[in-house]
């Protein structure tokens, strides 16, 4: 079966399909294989340009070269509600193999043009990197599940606490606590992007008056 295989392999691709994004990635990050994810290879995309992967914290120190550059801007930590170091999304540099899709040659000739990233993830095998990328994996994983409704979510998260389990660090506050599951993060980090953009309106407003 599908799980039998991601069980395992030490490393899963996930390259890009229909758009940059494959949904595979939840599968495989939930079976323990390391994700190697592909920045571009899709020709309604730029490949210069980080692929927005689940809770993926896009090059948070850049600054936007022209107007819907997706990078990320990091807000005053007053615009951010006093959270611009813990809700500023994962470093996927922890637990996946991040690549550009000129690794791979020519978008013509996609994964046959070079050897090279073939080479690289073969030699990350049994290596100290790829156990330290598993170890994050393994912590990281319960921000990729979707918990039954709050009450299971809420159980769940007391449940890994109590295990030892500690939140990576971009999807939690000290106040709120840590996040039970993906929904959950995914609406800390809307809440979050809101309350940044009503910022910055008020900003707007403020220097045009």
């Amino acid at each position: 079966t599908l799980f039998s295989l991601l069980l395992r392999a030490h490393m899963c691709m996930e390259p890009p399909g229909d758009t940059l994004e494959r949904s595979h990635i939840y599968a495989a990050i939930q079976s323990g294989c390391v994700p190697v994810i592909v920045d571009g290879g899709h020709r309604q995309y730029d490949e210069s340009q980080p692929t927005a992967w689940p809770w993926r914290r896009l090059m948070p120190s850049a600054a936007p070269t022209h107007p819907g550059d997706p990078r990320v801007v990091p807000p005053t930590e007053e615009a951010a509600g006093g959270d611009t170091a813990t809700l500023d999304g994962l470093d996927y540099t922890r637990f996946a193999i991040v690549l550009n899709a000129s690794t791979f040659g020519p978008r013509d000739e996609p994964f046959r043009a070079n050897h090279k990233w073939h080479k690289l993830l073969i030699s990350l095998v049994g290596s100290p990197r790829l156990t330290a990328l598993r170890t994050e994996l393994e912590r990281v994983a319960p921000l990729f599940a979707y918990a039954l409704d709050d009450t299971t979510c809420a159980a769940d998260a007391a449940a890994r606490l109590a295990a030892g389990w500690h939140p990576p660090v971009g999807v939690g506050t000290a106040e709120q606590g840590p996040p039970c599951d993906a929904f959950d993060v995914y609406r800390r980090l809307l809440a979050r992007a809101w309350r940044v953009h009503a910022a910055r309106i008020r900003q707007t407003d403020s220097d045009a008056a």
